[in-house]
């Protein structure tokens, strides 16, 4: 695999002047590593924004759906619209992920997502866990502009319009995430899911996806200080988002 600084639309949601403070320190990591060969576009709902984010174009979609509609409803607007667009391959970041290395963006490959391959582990059996059920991380996932990608994204976002509404605000897109790439669901409280997919929904050609370790290029610090030396992509998921000053500096 050869990392490449390739120029690059980092593509961010954002909802509410917090993810916005977010969202700029991500960016400010990105900057950092990419310089001049970064383009950010900020989505969102916020109709009456009270807060602003420089050095990128901001689109405002209209209505307030469930979050993760929302944030598929945006990426899909990208994908298609391409406001001012100017690189042939995307990221869409969560806001509470920090930028550390140039991603390792490939020839021949349509889509990149994040696995973690570990299991919840208790009196030394594997039990089903999050890793079972979404073994795909939605915060970090990248792209080459094309029509095959395109219906990937459009087919994910028809795939969250079936779900729960539980599902439409939380952790929807990872669910039709591993749907996508085939993965087994499995888990305790959710809906087993059987998805029959192949890439004769698509254009009869093959969507070719690169998984990439969650370890590396998704990587979840679970305190202050610890030696990130080796990761690609900080994400301070959940609870740890203050940790997101340290990791910035």
């Amino acid at each position: 695999m050869t990392t490449r600084m390739l120029n690059t639309d980092f593509v961010y949601w954002v909802r509410g002047r917090e993810y916005a403070a977010m969202a700029a320190k991500s960016m400010a990591s990105v900057r950092e590593i990419y310089r001049g060969g970064a383009t950010f576009f900020v989505y969102t709902d916020d109709q009456e924004r009270d807060w602003d984010l420089p050095g990128c174009t901001i689109v405002t979609m209209p209505g307030e759906r469930p979050a993760m509609v929302a944030n598929l409803d945006a990426q899909c607007s990208f994908l298609m619209d391409r406001p001012g667009h100017h690189a042939p391959q995307f990221l869409f970041l969560d806001v509470d992920t920090i930028m550390l290395k140039p991603f390792p963006w490939e020839d021949g490959v349509d889509l990149y997502v994040t696995w973690r391959d570990h299991v919840a582990v208790k009196n030394g059996e594997k039990i089903p866990g999050i890793a079972s059920l979404m073994p795909y991380n939605y915060g970090v996932v990248g792209g080459k502009i094309g029509p095959r990608t395109v219906e990937a994204f459009l087919w994910l976002r028809a795939r969250i319009l079936q779900m729960a509404p539980k599902e439409q605000e939380w952790y929807g897109n990872q669910l039709a995430l591993a749907d996508l790439c085939a993965a087994p669901n499995r888990g305790d409280g959710l809906k087993i899911r059987s998805i029959s997919w192949s890439m004769s929904d698509f254009t009869g050609t093959s969507l070719i996806i690169r998984t990439l370790p969650c370890e590396v290029w998704n990587y979840t610090p679970e305190s202050d200080g610890e030696d990130v030396s080796d990761k690609g992509i900080l994400h301070l998921k959940g609870p740890r988002k203050h940790l997101m000053e340290s990791y910035a500096a």
